[in-house]
């Protein structure tokens, strides 16, 4: 690695960083202010806070303790953003869980319990088991199956039969275009009476005008 790669490098790394803080500025701040209180625990666990009194090879240990607790802060930020990260993509997949739950209770627990039975069968059996992959691909594949099941199933039952939640939300929505047609209808009346008001209102000071040259 030349040293212009490695400073490119470095350079991302600190961007990754920088994205971190801007997206979780608290927990990048609680990371932050454990590295130093980290630091600090060191130097007084070596006898090394006095650093008047410090002989100088103990500024070498200084800064092998400085060096490590920052090596550890850089890595620990990008994964504590990685790890939060992974929490937003999991309340995301929550919600659109529960999204389709509301739209259709009894076929996704129904889903659910058809899968965990086949899937505690297909795991544990030893018949099944010994005629099956690896208990991860195993559960992994359930999943799958599981997923596909509730992501194909719902909207088609809604289809054939929508829930109460799609109904409202369809009425809702009719309304509210139904509100919007009135208040644009009204709009454009009163637009038009406006102009009726003004032309009307220029043809009577047009007359009277008229009146005025005559007289």
């Amino acid at each position: 690695m030349t040293l212009r790669e490695f400073l490119e490098y470095v350079s991302k790394w600190l961007k990754v960083i920088g994205d971190v803080f801007a997206k979780y500025p608290l927990a990048a701040a609680i990371v932050t202010i454990a590295a130093v209180w980290v630091f600090l625990l060191l130097i007084k666990h070596y006898e090394l806070s006095d650093l008047k009194s410090i002989e100088v090879k103990d500024w070498a240990k200084v800064a092998l303790i400085l060096s490590c607790v920052l090596v550890g802060w850089l890595i620990l930020v990008p994964l504590v953003g990685l790890v939060l990260d992974s929490v937003v993509v999991l309340g995301q997949f929550v919600t659109w869980l529960y999204s389709r739950y509301e739209k259709q209770p009894l076929f996704v627990i129904t889903v659910t319990g058809i899968a965990i039975t086949i899937g505690s069968f297909w795991v544990y059996h030893p018949r099944w088991r010994d005629a099956s992959p690896e208990r991860s691909m195993r559960v992994l594949a359930t999943s799958a199956v599981w997923l596909a099941l509730i992501l194909i199933g719902v909207p088609v039952l809604e289809v054939f039969n929508p829930s109460q939640a799609t109904v409202k939300k369809a009425a809702s929505a009719a309304l509210n275009a139904t509100y919007r047609a009135q208040a644009q209808a009204t709009k454009h009346n009163n637009l038009t009476t406006n102009v009726r008001h003004l032309i009307t209102t220029s043809s009577s000071f047009e007359a009277k005008a008229k009146q005025t040259v005559a007289v």
